[in-house]
């Protein structure tokens, strides 16, 4: 599998640069709060906004890695990380308001829920690296993985994780 991506989001440049980096975000800034220096933060929003960045790879695969640090600021934040391998086969992560993570395909704004780790998964202020692999698939032969500190958080084999052509 070829890196397709890859970001510091933030450490090496400033806020006024996300537009150059990202295709959108919302609310987002570089600030002075990374697990090293600066980080790239997601500074508004409110209880239960979801906050999101997108990143066009331009690339239809059959399967996709994503690879994030996260810190959840607030009890009850939310955020979103999708990828998809065609503009059809998208897979939506969400951390919900009680640390769980749930993972949906969607081909539209409803989607269908794939899985959802245990709660309490995700601390309230503290760094922790998530992974999510998806290998995309309209039948049920599909594999969804979701990593949290290099521990398996929720495994699932011949599901389907493909509304479209994959």
């Amino acid at each position: 599998m070829a890196l397709l991506y890859m970001d510091s989001c933030g450490d090496h440049y400033a806020t006024t640069d996300i537009e150059y980096k990202w295709e959108y975000s919302n609310n987002a800034a570089v600030t002075a709060s990374g697990r090293t220096g600066k980080c790239l933060a997601h500074t508004s929003g409110g209880t239960n906004a979801i906050q999101y960045l997108t990143k066009n790879l331009g690339k239809n695969a059959s399967s996709l890695i994503v690879g994030l640090a996260v810190k959840s600021g607030f009890v009850g934040a939310e955020w979103s990380v999708s990828f998809d391998s065609d503009g059809l086969s998208v897979i939506y992560a969400t951390l919900l308001a009680d640390g769980s993570i749930r993972v949906k395909r969607t081909s539209s704004a409803v989607g269908t829920v794939i899985g959802t780790t245990a709660p309490g998964l995700i601390l309230d202020s503290v760094w922790q690296f998530v992974e999510i692999k998806c290998i995309f698939a309209t039948g049920a032969t599909g594999t969804l993985v979701v990593r949290v500190n290099e521990v398996t958080a929720l495994n699932l084999t011949n599901v389907i994780t493909s509304d479209g052509p994959t």
